[in-house]
């Protein structure tokens, strides 16, 4: 009997080291790259920070800060007014010499060209929307974004420009709207306090160039005012810091977007594939703690300028070079595209606007000048002199060291004419 024949087995292949390492190793990258655009497009953090602003007492929106709409016919105003503005053509405007204005200097005449080729209509519409405007503040949206239209600076420019030349019985109307202009620009976040540090800088200027037309009256009237809108410097920073930590918190919910909106122009890092995402989430949640703890700080202690700028200085003066621990850190390079490094610039310039207001106002009021906030000694401003004549004052500056009006290290200010002698 034949015994039928059995299939030789094939002997089990042996599976190669390498193949399960190759499945593993593509397994982890799968789930690398899953948990990492989980992570990046996860929110936690973002919502981690908003608990830790509500749990402070601080809004983390627009409508928490109590903003809302303003009228429709004060909203068609000041949209009416963007288009007359945007109709005036400054291009010439910058053809004028950049330190024109100065007391006791003429107008150069390209400032009269320019004025000469500004259709007069658009300028008295401008005017007679601004004085339907008056002083209270336009609030078009709610929300408070990057995007948010501040006051703008043109009008300012414009009737800046206006009050350097007019006829002496048209100066009052022009002032009171460049005043009206800064009053409704409150230093709701760092854009409107720039506004109205603008606002101040212009009406400042026109006071001393055309101080002789301005009766006693008015002088004093306006010293009062420059000291009312500068007043409690303090108290103006925690109020913009507030609204740029309800900004930031904005902003960080669709940076492509906002970033769209507003025009806001981000350092390059942020424009790289995939880096600058990782960045961008890896280092908002430490900007916006910081931003908070800012904010809390500037709260606590508005009342205590030096302690402000002590803690400003601390916080924001990097050194030179930076540590390279510091630049690993993703939060550092969100908060330099953010300007986050300004915040202790910014506490000296409201100060320095401060000492210029209440300069002004004594100068404007005829009393003894005020004492010089930086000067550790405790000194008043100090007289500029020129040619044996007093043309100006200044602080010693935040290094609190006095070089004599040295304006390179001091902070000068020309009062009755200019810091330079007068060519022959």
């Amino acid at each position: 009997m034949n015994t039928p024949a059995v299939a030789p087995s094939l002997a089990p292949r042996r599976r190669s080291g390498w193949w399960f390492l190759a499945k593993w190793s593509g397994g982890l990258v799968v789930v690398a790259v899953l948990t990492l655009t989980l992570w990046l497009h996860s929110r936690g953090d973002l919502l981690a920070v908003r608990e830790q602003v509500a749990a402070a007492g601080f809004p983390t929106s627009g409508s928490e800060m109590g903003r809302k709409r303003s009228a429709e016919e004060r909203c068609r105003l000041r949209e009416r007014l963007a288009v007359v503005v945007n109709d005036l053509n400054m291009s010439a405007y910058f053809n004028i010499p950049k330190n024109f204005g100065i007391p006791g200097t003429p107008l150069p005449e390209t400032y009269h060209a320019h004025m000469a080729a500004l259709p007069r209509a658009r300028l008295s519409e401008m005017g007679t929307l601004l004085d339907a405007l008056g002083d209270e503040p336009v609030i078009l949206e709610e929300n408070l974004t990057m995007a948010t239209q501040g006051e703008g600076i043109r009008p300012l420019s414009l009737l800046h420009l206006q009050a350097l030349g007019a006829p002496r019985e048209e100066l009052p109307v022009l002032l009171k709207r460049l005043l009206q202009s800064a009053q409704r620009s409150p230093p709701v976040a760092r854009a409107d306090r720039d506004v109205r540090a603008t606002a101040l800088y212009k009406l400042i200027q026109v006071l001393l160039y055309r101080l002789a037309d301005l009766e006693r009256e008015l002088r004093r009237d306006y010293a009062d005012h420059l000291l009312t809108l500068v007043d409690d410097p303090g108290a103006q920073l925690a109020g913009a810091q507030v609204g740029d930590l309800v900004k930031h918190l904005d902003f960080f919910d669709d940076p492509d977007e906002r970033i769209r909106s507003s025009g806001l122009t981000m350092l390059d890092f942020y424009r790289w594939p995939v880096i600058g995402s990782l960045v961008m989430r890896g280092g908002r949640g430490g900007f916006l703690v910081r931003e908070l703890e800012w904010a809390g700080f500037l709260r606590d202690h508005r009342n205590d300028l030096r302690a402000v700028r002590a803690e400003a200085k601390l916080r924001y003066d990097y050194p030179r070079p930076i540590p390279w621990t510091e630049m690993a850190k993703p939060s550092l390079w969100v908060g330099h595209s953010l300007n986050e490094w300004a915040r202790g610039w910014e506490v000296d310039h409201t100060i320095r606007l401060w000492l210029r207001a209440q300069l002004v106002a004594a100068v404007l009021r005829e009393e003894p000048w005020p004492v010089d906030w930086f000067d550790p000694a405790g000194g008043i401003m100090r007289p500029i002199l020129v040619e044996g004549v007093v043309r100006g004052a200044y602080s010693v500056g935040p290094d609190g060291r006095g070089d004599g009006g040295n304006r390179r290290t001091d902070t000068c200010w020309p009062l009755f004419g200019p810091l330079d002698p007068l060519a022959p």
